[in-house]
């Protein structure tokens, strides 16, 4: 009767699990029925499901595994693994996302552009870029880990955001913060000015760094709005101007973000070839002439033509009469200094200092600077002998080597410049100072 019992409950224990094993398994605490998709459903709240644990090198020692087998490997990765296997394919392992953040390199900059640059991130397999903090609008650059931004403002400064993208999901965002270079302005250098009847062409150098400049009447910009925009430019003509007077300018460099000093520019609207007060005139003192005054204008008027033809120097009896000079603003001087000291009734300087010409009886013959100024302005003054008669007498003495004392002429016909017996006659143009 033992024995029956025995096998009866034997049999009764196999049939129940052979019951349980052909049917859907559900796992849970609350009793409810497996999905009817799923052989094996573990449904819990406080609860996870655990595959079996091995190293590496024993989940490579399986024997044969069947197709989608599953396993957590606890040295495939620092967090772990979970571990697949597929036919055909192999062990697939699914180690958590690892998305690191890019490190900001080092910006180049300069006054309106950036050049971005970050260092690349291990396993990213690109990046997104956004003058905002917003990934969904941010500009994919691919796998680059610079971009050049242009356009931008001087002396400003600026954050941008990188993000890095996997396979597997995003990094957290980083923030490159960068300003813009101040690049000072210099004050532009004056130019030549051109000055001619009723106008001046006011003129400067480029200076470093400016996009363009302003000119003004007055020292105002950039307080004051009247200054004149003339941009790129470094010329600007102002018409209207009275001729008998002296002009003061300013112009301004200016960039983006920075406008320079000024920079004063004085014209005197005497020029070359105005005609003016009984003649032309054909210099204006410079700083270290004889005659010059800091503030005002000065210089030299030629008389219209020639005076006469042939004259010569005079007194050849006197050797050296002295007193003259080469230099320019001295021919006044050199001229009373020959007439005073040579006793002909016709010679080159006599002839200029008796002069009464268009009102004015101050003339005189000019030494032989202030004639190499006249026959560089011969053409605008024009009225000269050409050819034949194409010397012409100086004030200036010259002591040649010999002991025997000469004077300066100039040939008007290409410039050169010589010493002649006194005897010679040559032609005399007078001029006066004004």
């Amino acid at each position: 009767m033992k024995k029956e019992l025995t096998l009866f409950c034997l049999i009764g224990i196999l049939t129940f699990l052979t019951t349980r094993t052909s049917a859907q398994v559900g796992i849970n605490a609350d009793n409810a029925p497996p999905d009817s998709s799923a052989g094996l459903d573990v449904k819990f709240t406080d609860k996870g499901f655990l595959p079996p644990r091995m190293t590496l090198q024993e989940r490579n020692a399986i024997y044969n595994p069947a197709n989608g087998l599953i396993i957590i490997c606890t040295d495939c990765s620092s967090a772990g693994a979970l571990c697949i296997f597929f036919s055909g394919s192999g062990w697939i392992t699914l180690a958590p996302c690892n998305t690191p953040a890019p490190v900001a390199g080092t910006h180049v900059p300069s006054a309106s552009q950036i050049i971005w640059n970050w260092n690349a991130v291990a396993g990213a397999v690109g990046y997104k870029w956004n003058d905002t903090n917003n990934y969904s609008t941010a500009t994919d650059i691919g796998t680059g880990i610079t971009r050049t931004e242009t356009g931008l403002k001087c002396n400003t400064e600026y954050n941008r955001y990188i993000w890095a993208y996997f396979a597997c999901g995003t990094s957290a965002v980083t923030v490159l913060a960068q300003s813009t270079l101040l690049v000072p302005v210099s004050s532009p250098l004056a130019g030549t000015n051109v000055p001619s009847l009723n106008q001046v062409i006011w003129n400067w150098h480029s200076a470093e760094g400016a996009t363009g400049y302003k000119w003004n009447t007055t020292n105002n910009y950039p307080t004051d709005s009247t200054a004149i925009d003339v941009g790129k430019d470094t010329s600007y003509t102002e018409t209207g101007l009275a001729n008998t007077n002296t002009y003061t300018r300013y112009v301004w460099a200016y960039s983006d973000c920075q406008v320079s000093q000024p920079t004063t520019m004085t014209q005197s609207m005497f020029y070359p070839g105005m005609p003016y007060q009984g003649g032309i005139i054909f210099y204006i003192y410079q700083p270290g002439d004889h005659g010059y005054v800091s503030g005002e204008t000065h210089g030299l008027i030629a008389s219209p033509t020639d005076q006469d033809i042939i004259t010569e120097w005079g007194c050849p009896g006197i050797q050296w009469i002295g007193g003259t000079s080469e230099f320019i603003g001295y021919g006044k001087t050199s001229t009373d200094a020959i007439v005073n000291g040579c006793g002909d009734p016709e010679f080159a300087a006599r002839t200029c200092y008796e002069l009464y010409l268009n009102g004015y009886n101050d003339w005189f013959l000019p030494t032989i600077n202030e004639l190499n100024q006249l026959y560089i302005q011969r053409y605008v003054v024009g009225g000269f002998t050409q050819y034949t008669y194409s010397w012409y007498w100086s004030s200036s003495e010259y002591m040649e080597m010999s002991g025997q004392g000469t004077s300066l002429a100039m040939d008007m016909n290409n410039g050169i410049i010589s010493y002649w017996q006194k005897f010679y006659p040559y032609v005399v143009r007078a001029i006066r100072a004004f």
